[in-house]
């Protein structure tokens, strides 16, 4: 009699260890799926903030400088520069820096010295567009095994330039430009385990100091 009861006992233990197994599943599942919302709930919550920041700032830029220059470098001016464009005026002749493709101001605009950033329309004697982008020199190439076969990681050398451009504010024509490059990045390193293809090996960026000898020239009239 005592062995209907044994597998009896025995059915129990299999059925809740799938129970334990079954739950034990489901809140993986409710985790996994749980960490996979708040990741895009972040997303979404900083595209908005991201969002509202842009608009206040053109908001603010349109309220502080007026439409017309506040589209000055949106679009980046195009066609030739001529320093008979210059504005006339007496020195210095203030400035505004505006993201290129933006009715936005520079980072460097907070870098310019009291006495040459212009702060309101009517204070702006010239524009300037700053525009930066970066090339890529080389592509570094790694061959990896896998259980599948081999792949190859590639890992670009990238380089950074700032392109200037100084803008007459009352004729929206483009007096001069300058371009400025970064650092080259270091060569490609040897393979490691830390390598991959999301990386960049970059140059480094443009300091706000290398474009100062340039623009101070425009803005005193030197």
């Amino acid at each position: 009699m005592s062995k209907p009861k044994n597998k009896n006992m025995f059915g129990q233990l299999v059925d809740a260890a799938a129970e334990y197994e079954m739950r034990r599943q489901r809140r993986s599942y409710t985790i996994l799926f749980g960490g996979i919302a708040a990741f895009f709930a972040c997303a979404v919550i900083a595209g908005i903030v991201g969002f509202i920041m842009v608009a206040v700032e053109e908001r603010n830029v349109t309220s502080a400088y007026g439409d017309q220059i506040a589209s000055l470098c949106d679009p980046m001016p195009i066609g030739s520069t001529s320093l008979e464009y210059l504005p006339e005026g007496d020195a210095p002749q203030r400035l505004v820096l505006f993201r290129a493709d933006s009715r936005q101001r520079h980072s460097w605009q907070q870098e310019l010295p009291g006495t040459w950033r212009a702060d309101s329309q009517e204070d702006v004697g010239l524009v300037g567009c700053v525009e930066e982008t970066e090339e890529v020199l080389e592509t570094c190439e790694y061959q990896r095994p896998s259980d599948e076969g081999s792949y190859t990681v590639r890992v670009e050398r990238v380089q950074h330039f700032t392109t200037l451009i100084l803008v007459n504010p009352q004729t929206g024509r483009p007096i001069d430009s300058l371009t400025l490059q970064g650092e080259m990045p270091d060569s490609c390193p040897p393979d490691s385990e830390g390598l991959n293809s999301s990386q960049k090996i970059e140059g480094t960026d443009i300091p706000f100091e290398a474009a100062v000898p340039w623009l101070e020239a425009y803005v005193f009239g030197e």
